[in-house]
């Protein structure tokens, strides 16, 4: 609930490059706020060949040193109005590719009804895979991926 009513979301520096909580914020509708130096996303054009998206036009990168020596609030307060109204307008545009259902689609939780995955996420998954097969980067696993995405799983019980 408070991610919600965030404009901002420190995202500290997790196990990984690209942690859940990166996520997490930029689906909650805040900037999220990377105090990372190594951190990403997922179909990021700064780090992939591949990438259709670019994290600046919807998170804030913060160095650590800078964190370390500063503070994250002196930095945020020098943040101006405009570029806070243009991550956010990036970020609604950038969290539809990183959801698994749309959003506004579904009264309830849409996976207990058996709706297979309708979001972006799954999109960007599947042009991914596209492009590997037509670059001989993928096995010849793809007709068995096509199968298996026309049916949804129905052992899985609840979204998390």
């Amino acid at each position: 609930l408070l991610m919600h009513a965030s404009v901002f979301c420190p995202c500290p520096k997790g196990d990984s490059p690209s942690a859940k909580r990166q996520y997490d914020a930029l689906l909650a509708g805040c900037v999220p706020v990377l105090v990372s130096d190594d951190a990403l996303y997922a179909y990021d054009e700064s780090f992939l060949d591949n990438g259709v998206l670019n994290s600046s036009d919807f998170a804030l990168r913060i160095p650590e040193q800078t964190v370390v020596d500063h503070g994250i609030l002196e930095s945020l307060r020098k943040v101006p109005a405009e570029t806070v109204a243009r991550l956010q307008r990036g970020g609604a545009v950038a969290a539809r590719y990183y959801r698994y259902y749309a959003p506004g689609r579904y009264a309830d939780d849409p996976l207990p009804s058996r709706a297979y995955p309708d979001g972006g996420a799954l999109a960007l998954l599947v042009s991914d895979l596209e492009t590997r097969v037509r670059r001989g980067e993928a096995d010849s696993r793809w007709f068995e991926c096509l199968a298996e995405r026309a049916e949804p799983h129905l052992d899985i019980a609840k979204q998390f």
